[in-house]
This record gives structure tokens, sequence and C-alpha cells, in this order.
């Protein structure tokens, strides 16, 4: 039991695996009217197969990204009613990087806004893959958001399987179906998510599908210093401040911590969950200039 798992011991592994699960089951519960819970997860790139392919075209085959975000908030007209709102995005972008995360997330967050605009608070739930979604620059994009209050939390190491992942099941099984029932001949992303929204979209009370395309992602190259120690962290807040984060090893959903905005240190669960930090995010680019800048006054003092 004291071998170390991804860094950890296999005792205090499955610990932040169950409790993560367990506090997510809680906000689940307990969410208010102006409260979202946003469950994110690539999927599986989708391979294009039609029934009748050439020889050529099944050797080389496209392939679609899908990102599903599985969205939950109160009924404005049924007090007791959680709405399920399922938002898949399809793109022929195939880079799984934070730049299409945060599309994904904004464009969600933004249709959620749409429909409630009381909406004020969102948690997030994610895996934590560094490259998608834990990650210096995802972090440094959340830094940057000031209107919206985001809490990020992550799911333990190994134990990130969610509500995504059904979605991603159901939309294979249907694409499969049509494909070798000949409904349909699938290129690309593009016609594939408009199949979907004609085939697979509904609208009930207290369930939602609906299917976006992403034509591009913009990206950039600004770059950030990693932030210590972020691997143990499994909830992270934006702030007022831009560049600075609030992080939290584990995440809590109490009445108490969810009231003050997780920055008390009277949490009913202090035996486990530790006070949140404030951090700051540095970023590459402001140290070159402060480097070039220091060269400068150097060259003008000889």
């Amino acid at each position: 039991f004291s071998n170390p798992v991804q860094g950890s011991t296999f005792v205090k592994h499955v610990f932040q695996g169950k409790w993560q699960r367990y506090q997510y089951d809680i906000l689940k519960k307990s969410l208010e009217n102006d409260e979202a819970i946003l469950i994110a997860d690539f999927g599986k790139n989708r391979t294009i197969k039609n029934q009748d392919a050439t020889k050529a075209e099944y050797f080389t085959a496209k392939q679609i990204t899908v990102h599903p975000v599985v969205c939950y908030s109160k009924s404005c007209n049924i007090e007791t009613l959680t709405i399920r709102d399922s938002a898949i995005f399809m793109s022929n972008d195939l880079k799984h990087d934070h730049f299409m995360v945060m599309k994904c997330i904004d464009d969600a967050i933004d249709a959620l806004k749409a429909k409630k605009p009381n909406l004020k608070r969102f948690y997030i739930y994610s895996d934590g893959c560094s490259s998608q979604y834990k990650g210096r620059k995802t972090m440094n994009q959340l830094s940057k958001i000031r209107n919206t209050s985001i809490i990020w939390n992550f799911y333990g190491s190994e134990h990130g399987k969610g509500e995504a992942d059904g979605e991603v099941g159901c939309l294979n099984r249907a694409l499969d179906n049509a494909a070798l029932s000949r409904k349909f001949v699938f290129t690309d992303a593009q016609d594939t998510c408009e199949w979907a929204q004609e085939n697979l979209e509904f609208d009930e009370p207290g369930s939602k599908r609906r299917f976006i395309y992403v034509p591009e992602v913009s990206r950039d190259n600004s770059d950030v210093y990693p932030l210590k120690g972020i691997r143990a962290y499994h909830q992270i807040a934006n702030t007022q401040e831009v560049g600075t984060l609030r992080v939290q090893r584990l995440s809590c959903f109490c009445k108490i911590c969810r009231r003050n905005g997780h920055t008390t240190p009277e949490c009913v669960n202090s035996d486990f969950v530790t006070a949140s930090t404030l951090v700051k995010m540095t970023s590459k680019n402001d140290n070159k200039a402060r480097f070039l800048l220091f060269l400068i006054k150097f060259i003008f003092q000889l």
C-alpha cells in the first residue's frame, strides 16, 4: 500500500478518487438556481466510415474531433427540476489542446447564459490531462476570466470517467448504424454534425441535446511558466484579479465553503480539505520584456 501510484500512495490515490466523486454527488444534489455544472471530456476521435467505401477511402479514412460538455442547471419554471443539457462539439481540427477545450467551454457557458441570464457560478468537472485541462496554459486562460465565477474541479487520477463518455457512445452507435444501413454518406465533421442535428437532437423539459460544429479554433503563442504543484490540486478557481488563481488540494462543497466562496478556513471538512491559497501565473513574455529592458539599460550604462 505504500508503493507510489501516480506520485501518491495507493490509499491516498483511492481516497482522492472517491472524495472527488463524493463531492460531485453533493454538488449535483444541492445545485442552486444561479449555478451550473459542466462535465467536459474529449472522446476518441471519430473515424469517418461508410459501408461502400473504396479501398483507398478505407485506408486513408479521415478523423474528426468529438468533445461533449454535459451541463446541469436548475429549471426556471419547475423549482425541483434539474435540467440536463448536453452539447457535443465536432470539428475537423484534430488538435486536442487547451485552445479547443476553452473554445468548447466558453461556447457552452455562453449558451447556458443565453437561456438563464441569472447564472453566476459555473462548476467544471474534467480529468487531469495536462495538455488539455490541467495544464499551465489552460489555467492561464482561466485566470484571465473576470466576469464569470468558474471553479474547475478535477477527478482523481485514473477516475475520470463521466457522463461525457456516455454521450460519445450514443453518438458512435448512431453513426455506425447510419453508415452500415447506407442512410447517409459521411465525409467530414460538418456533414456529420448536420446529420446528428437532424436525427439525434432533442429538447425536452428536463433533458436536452444539441450538436455544434466548430469550423476553426484561434491559437496564439502566449506561454506561462508551470504552476508549481498543480498535479496535487483538485480544485482551481479564478479570482477578480487577472493572473491570480485560488487553488485547493481537494474539492469541497459544504454550505460554509459555498456561501463564502471557498475562501474561509471554517470548513466542516477541514480534517480532509486544506485551506485554499492564492497563486499567480507568470508569463514568459513578461520575463523576456524585462530582460530586454535590463539589457538595454545595461548597454546604455556602458
